[in-house]
């Protein structure tokens, strides 16, 4: 038995170590002095760790892990809850406030790069991002991979949720894809295609 639990125990110190050095060094240094400081900052907010078993550090340290690492390729998203009353309905509103968050942040990369194009043609522009936000949302949705999800208590019976998560670039590029092929044909679908 004894050499068992050694054996397991070897196990998970080499897994450990191999999960670290996959990351290079500095940059495992950066992420580790970032996620302190993230953390202390969501303990000074009295955040706690919601629905993981991990400790809210191993949590962040994870995160910043994917978004951190050019290799990775991981957008960041973080979506709100505020003043819910239930926990898991909560963690669904957040949830869909991280995708439609980054379905407006990829209309205002539009209007911004077709300026011109949008002043010229602001009725029609309007009536396109919306569509193409809503198909975004939907589309951009499940690919959101949850890292963790943080709450607080506002009053009695009544939290703030967050939930972090990321986008890797190439479910992003498909969801946009998928987004744009099911809208209807207009001169804004076409130009972006």
């Amino acid at each position: 038995m004894k050499k068992f639990l050694s054996f397991i125990m070897a196990l998970s110190l080499f897994s450990v170590a191999s999960a670290s050095a996959e990351v290079p060094r500095a940059l495992q240094k950066q992420i580790e002095k970032e996620a302190q400081k993230q953390t202390a900052e969501l303990q000074r907010g009295k955040w706690e760790l919601f629905g993981s078993s991990r400790t809210l550090e191993g949590s962040v340290i994870a995160h910043l892990t994917k978004t951190m690492n050019p290799e990775e390729g991981c957008t960041a998203l973080t979506g709100n809850a505020q003043k819910i009353k239930v926990k898991s309905t909560g963690k669904q509103q957040a949830q869909t406030d991280a995708a439609a968050q980054y379905a407006a942040s990829q209309v205002a990369q539009i209007k911004a790069a077709h300026a011109a194009d949008v002043a010229a043609d602001a009725g029609g522009f309007a009536a396109f991002a919306a569509a193409f936000a809503e198909a975004l949302q939907r589309e951009v949705a499940p690919a959101i991979r949850e890292s963790y999800a943080v709450i607080r208590p506002v009053s009695p019976g009544v939290y703030d949720l967050q939930v972090v998560g990321t986008l890797s670039a190439a479910d992003a590029a498909s969801a946009r894809s998928r987004a744009l092929a099911s809208l209807p044909a207009s001169p804004w679908t076409a130009k972006l295609k």
